[in-house]
């Protein structure tokens, strides 16, 4: 599919506020599998990687019983 048949999204200004704003990067992590716990470290190593003074980073945790958690 080319990208000119798809509908152009309106040109708005930023205000003040969203050109301050960081960009939020999710880390999601865990899950049913038996990979649960690899997840989890791994994602405390990116979590730990992640310059938060240019990102806002929002953890998403999903239990092993498959319940998703902020």
């Amino acid at each position: 599919m080319s990208s000119e048949n798809l509908p152009q999204s309106p040109e708005r200004p930023e205000s003040p506020e969203q050109q301050r704003r960081k960009p939020r990067v999710a880390v999601v992590f865990g899950g049913r599998s038996s990979e649960h716990g690899i997840s989890v470290v791994t994602a405390g190593a990116v979590m730990k990687a992640i310059d938060r003074t240019k990102y806002d980073v929002l953890p998403i945790g999903i239990t092993t019983d498959g319940r998703w958690a902020l």
